[in-house]
């Protein structure tokens, strides 16, 4: 099999994540994210803490200089700049959040004044704000004036050009690489800065009598195109990691093993009949000859009718083949019995579903809620609703499909540990490896980077293939 294009989709898919998890894409939420951002695939997950967004100027420290409106978003130089200490610098009211792709705002100049010599730019918080950002130890500014670059100099470097009344300057975080950069008007100025310090917070400078800014930290549209931004500098990792020696053979054995585990009996079939094996291989193709061949008829006789909605089925067929599965795998047995109670919800059985409770769940309410935390409370919760499939219901997961194929994944990986092979695919394994890669190089990077999105990535790629 030559490409993607030729390979039938289920295998497309697998190959993939292969080439996501050896090229660490990680997709991020979109710029300037607040709030949590989770990610969960195939048990991997991974929960950032709220981090608040630089919303308004930070008024409880305003030099004197400086007079800032009601709405916290412009702010005047109403000095007359006679010395050199005479300037106001201003930050925000809240640093830069740096588990994010980007972060980015702008500064319009509504006027710049006798001399123009405003500086924008990042800066921590415990810098000086009688002096302008970029001087002082830890700050980063682009300066209109005379369009030079400064981190803690005054004299600063050639960077862009300057910029007057009407411009707008905006200053970007490239979280992942530690980058600032500049924009004016909408284009961008080039990397200003690396490998830069943390907990930056967005900072500008006035001195000279009449300059005035107007701050947008999101709540109106930016000049700059952020979004063709966060695309193409995606874009450019992916045709980098594109260029990475990958063997299609490699990847196809990864695949084969992916639909042997997942029991894709008839994919695997077309891509055994598909795909050429070479010559050198001595490693076995087919499905009779593989070592999970011999359980794949059963286990894809399991993970069907759970996917049905047929748990008693599924319990007999597994106690009539495996009949030490379930007593080994308690967890198991607690997800078999939660399914079945939520399969008599959905066939609007109420009392029967309450007397399987009483028999089979009752047991579990103490446990089992290390290992499923709330699943038992949400699963009994169903009972309150007349239609829990409803899009208000806040438990309402637990009726769609996706909960069935938790449960058939579950049973399917105890009985692979019964007959002695892993629970887990070569590819989960990969991408548990991913997860567990990301997060250190993210701790090792003071903190800066996105949260890992295998699940977007894979999504994104897939419409790029399509395209």
């Amino acid at each position: 099999m030559d490409s993607h294009e030729n390979a039938p989709a289920p295998v497309r898919r697998a190959r993939v994540s292969c080439t996501h998890a050896i090229a660490s894409t990680a997709i991020a939420v979109p710029h300037q994210c607040a709030g949590r951002t989770q990610c969960s695939w195939y048990g991997m997950s991974f929960e950032d803490e709220a981090q608040p967004l630089p919303t308004e100027l930070d008024t409880a420290s305003v030099p004197r200089y400086l007079v800032v409106t009601k709405d916290k978003l412009q702010v005047r130089y109403v000095g007359k700049a006679n010395h050199f200490e005479d300037v106001g610098a201003i930050r925000s009211n809240w640093p830069c959040p740096q588990r994010c792709f980007l972060y980015y705002y702008e500064a319009t100049v509504l006027d710049s004044g006798a001399r123009g010599c405003l500086a924008i730019g990042l800066a921590e918080g415990g810098c000086q704000l009688n002096r302008p950002p970029g001087w002082e130890s830890s700050s980063y500014a682009y300066h209109g004036s005379s369009g030079k670059k400064h981190f803690e100099s005054e004299q600063g470097e050639p960077y862009g050009p300057g910029f007057v009344s009407g411009d707008v300057i905006g200053c970007g975080l490239l979280c992942l690489r530690r980058e600032i950069f500049f924009t004016k008007n909408g284009q961008h100025l080039g990397v200003a800065f690396c490998n830069v310090s943390s907990d930056l917070y967005p900072t500008v400078g006035l001195h000279s009598p009449a300059e005035a800014l107007a701050l947008n930290f999101g709540a109106e549209c930016f000049k700059f195109d952020v979004a063709n931004f966060i695309t193409t500098t995606r874009q450019a990792k992916l045709e980098q990691v594109s260029q990475l020696p990958i063997p299609i053979s490699s990847m196809d054995q990864i695949v084969r093993r992916y639909l042997l585990h997942f029991t894709f009996k008839d994919t695997l079939a077309a891509l055994d009949q598909k795909t050429p094996v070479p010559a050198s291989h001595t490693e076995p193709l087919s499905v009779d000859a593989d070592c999970l061949g011999g359980s794949l008829e059963h286990r894809r006789q399991l993970r069907q009718r759970v996917l049905d909605g047929d748990i008693c089925g599924a319990r007999e067929l597994c106690d009539r083949c495996y009949p030490h599965a379930m007593e080994r795998n308690p967890n198991v047995t607690f997800l078999l019995h939660t399914q079945a109670f939520i399969e008599l919800i959905r066939a609007q059985q109420p009392l029967e579903a309450v007397t399987y409770a009483q028999t089979h769940l009752a047991q579990y309410r103490s446990h089992m809620e290390a290992s499923f935390p709330g699943l038992l409370q949400d699963a009994v919760a169903l009972l309150a609703y007349d239609d829990p499939i409803r899009d208000d219901v806040p438990i309402r997961y637990l009726m769609r499909q996706e909960q069935r194929e938790l449960v058939a994944d579950a049973l399917n990986s105890a009985v692979l540990a019964e007959c002695g092979e892993e629970s887990t695919c070569a590819l989960e394994r990969m991408l548990r490896q991913l997860v567990a890669v990301h997060h250190t190089l993210r701790d090792s990077n003071l903190g800066f980077g996105d949260s890992f999105r295998l699940c977007e990535g894979v999504r994104l790629q897939n419409e790029g293939m399509r395209d």
